[in-house]
């Protein structure tokens, strides 16, 4: 029973966290895709409370379920993340974090896909997390797929652990004002608790104006 209780707890924390990082990150930064400084700015904060973690090279995906499908009278648009099609400018990849059994992904609602984001993320490692099949190691470790909501989403290791480390957001000085944020909102579940609710309506509105459906 104490092991359960461990486990449940050490998960709840670990979302919480995932939540404190999303919070502070939107805070600074005003935007979604900063998946580079606030994974690095989440192990730094997951480090603090004595845990080992460190950031690695994910790919995510977010669908719509077929009952979504149904609903909007037409196959759906998804979208993805870490797949190196597209950068708007930036890195074409997706960072998040690692932490002893757990992925967390501070930045997961990034995606959009008809509207709908899915929200930060923790969930155990799979099996084969870290190890490709021998014959396709080009398709990285083990995906780990669950329902958000509307959406379809799927998560997993990228096989080329390289590319955000030269990036100017891998810059402790470009995140250390999100671990800052953090420590102060830690503790405190009004505020993160607010924090989110404004950014997400931001999200839904902005998702809205671009014609998404609810």
């Amino acid at each position: 029973m104490s092991t359960k209780m461990d486990n449940a707890n050490l998960i709840r924390d670990l979302e919480n966290w995932c939540l404190l990082a999303n919070a502070a990150a939107y805070d600074v930064e005003g935007v979604r895709n900063s998946c580079i400084g606030t994974s690095h700015a989440l192990v730094a904060f997951l480090q603090l409370q004595g845990f080992e973690a460190e950031v690695f090279r994910a790919r995510a995906s977010a669908h719509p379920t077929k009952e979504f499908e149904q609903r909007l009278g037409r196959p759906g648009h998804g979208a993805v993340a870490g797949h190196g099609h597209f950068s708007h400018g930036g890195w074409a990849g997706h960072l998040a974090v690692s932490c002893g059994d757990f992925v967390l992904d501070p930045t997961l609602d990034q995606l959009e896909a008809e509207g709908q984001r899915p929200r930060p993320a923790v969930f155990v490692k799979p099996v084969g997390w870290d190890v490709p099949a021998p014959d396709s190691p080009w398709q990285g470790g083990a995906w780990h797929h669950w329902r958000d909501g509307d959406l379809d989403v799927g998560h997993a290791r990228h096989p080329r652990q390289v590319g955000w480390k030269s990036k100017p957001a891998a810059r402790r000085s470009s995140w250390m004002e999100v671990v800052d944020v953090m420590m102060s909102l830690n503790g405190k579940p009004a505020d993160i608790e607010d924090c989110n609710v404004l950014a997400w309506m931001a999200a839904q509105e902005a998702a809205t104006a671009k014609g998404g459906v609810q």
